[in-house]
């Protein structure tokens, strides 16, 4: 049975219902008496009020509620308009597509490294074509304020580039989620909205990281919906909503917004394949300015293989990028740092997903797997970071190749080890260490069910041999 993802109320705290109840005198006198706009009463009560709802739940209450607040918006009032600095064009409603994204195969060249791909043919629908050239140029306008070396991307400016409040962003979307499957639906409901609580600060600031980062995002919520049987995909709609809602009002009629709607207004069976032709236009933005072999590039390209064209790899080019990367970063800052250890994940990664290289991704999991106990985020009190989700990762590779080859008990000790270590750090090491254990439950029903099977046959030999004599 698909989860019914309203009754959780995807940005609503506690029970729905009593926590829009208990607000409602608060939002009629700063919409109604006070006249606000309702992105202002959006934020004033997230802010003051620690209750978090999206702008279009809003509208959907105030349905329900009836006069005076508004039933529909037949007529828009004067202050309802999200702020738009000047010299900007005020926003248009989008088309909806409402034809199928069609692909040709053609080979992309970059530099010594090619990559067969599906490359999208110009989709039929204005508003698409308008948001696809907007998020690449955007993109590479980005790093017009930005400095880059073969590892980081820095803002010349000296301001932070949020690139590690991104990351975290995705941890615990994906910690969230994997909650959210297992059935533990207050856990990660909760986990989805502080992670939305989080967004509400980090898109303010565009960076780099952004692009990177979001259409990650999507993805693993258009999966989500995709394993829960959810075919209306309505919690990544709903997200792609509330992102949007975020970035109008904090940058007016931004590019990516153009991207936003049109993802969210795409029909179910194309929301996939327009993910995948945005994910793809930032890749080509990225790689355009960074090259090739970036360590940022190579990640997105591992990650983007991965769920969408993975038979479209020169592997060779692939491993070459990626070692030259890891002894560049082990001779200049050494083995046992973020950077080497950072670079040694995602080859460990590619490895096991895209390159399906079994040698290689124990031999990458293994050098990974003793590097990270010697980092400060494993010391003492754990904290998730990169490197951690390197080590939980090489765990479960190592545990799953040495099953593979029958080698029960190093199988289990791995995953032993990262549960006992990641249960002991904070909130997302321990619910990597939840999922671990499940893992490794899994595995030990299942042995037990193997082994006791010829016991229980042979029990029933018996008894079938004493009741015919």
């Amino acid at each position: 049975m698909p989860v019914d993802l309203e009754q959780h109320g995807f940005f609503s705290q506690g029970s729905p219902h009593k926590s829009w109840e208990s607000k409602k005198d608060t939002i009629r006198r700063l919409y109604i008496e006070e006249a606000r706009p309702l992105w202002e009463v959006h934020e004033i009560m997230m802010k003051e009020h620690d209750f978090k709802a999206s702008i279009q739940q809003y509208k959907t209450r105030f349905k329900q509620w009836g006069p005076p607040f508004p039933k529909n918006k037949t007529r828009t009032r004067a202050h309802e308009q999200v702020p738009i600095p000047s010299g900007s064009a005020r926003r248009t409603r989008p088309r909806r597509i409402t034809t199928r994204l069609e692909h040709q195969r053609s080979v992309a060249t970059s530099g010594d490294a090619r990559l067969v791909i599906l490359l999208p043919k110009s989709p039929r629908t204005p508003a698409v074509e308008l948001a696809l050239r907007s998020a690449g140029n955007y993109t590479q306008g980005l790093l017009n304020d930005f400095t880059w070396d073969n590892f980081t991307i820095t803002s010349q400016a000296g301001r932070c580039d949020f690139a590690a409040q991104w990351q975290e962003i995705v941890d615990q979307c994906w910690g969230a989620t994997e909650l959210v499957l297992r059935k533990e639906l207050p856990d990660g409901f909760n986990a989805l909205q502080q992670m939305c609580a989080k967004l509400s600060d980090v898109v303010r600031f565009v960076s780099p990281a952004m692009m990177v980062k979001l259409w990650r995002l999507c993805y693993r919520l258009y999966k989500t919906c995709s394993k829960m049987g959810d075919g209306d995909f309505r919690l990544l709609r709903e997200f792609l909503r509330y992102i949007r809602e975020l970035m109008g009002h904090h940058h007016g009629n931004h590019p990516l917004c153009l991207a936003l709607d049109a993802i969210s207004t795409a029909p179910g069976g194309e929301l996939r394949d327009t993910l995948r032709v945005f994910y793809l236009i930032t890749i080509r933005a990225m790689e355009s300015r960074l090259g090739q072999h970036h360590s940022v590039v190579l990640n997105m390209w591992s990650n983007y293989l991965k769920y969408w064209e993975g038979d479209g790899l020169d592997s060779a080019s692939f491993i070459q990028g990626y070692q030259a990367l890891l002894g560049t970063s082990e001779s200049e800052f050494g083995v046992i740092v973020e950077s080497t250890v950072t670079v040694l994940h995602g080859f460990m990664y590619a490895a096991y997903y895209n390159l399906k290289d079994k040698a290689l991704n124990k031999h990458l999991a293994l050098e990974l797997h003793s590097r990270v106990p010697q980092m400060p985020c494993l010391q003492g009190v754990p904290w998730w970071s990169v490197p951690t989700q390197g080590f939980a990762l090489a765990a479960k590779l190592l545990a799953t190749l040495s099953l593979e080859e029958g080698q029960i008990e190093a199988s289990w000790s791995f995953i032993e080890n990262a549960v006992n270590r990641l249960s002991q750090g904070d909130g997302e090491c321990q619910t990597r260490s939840r999922m671990l254990k499940g893992i490794l439950d899994g595995w030990q029903r299942e042995q037990l069910r193997h082994t006791q099977l010829p016991h229980r046959l042979s029990q029933s030999v018996a008894v079938a041999s004493e009741d015919a004599v």
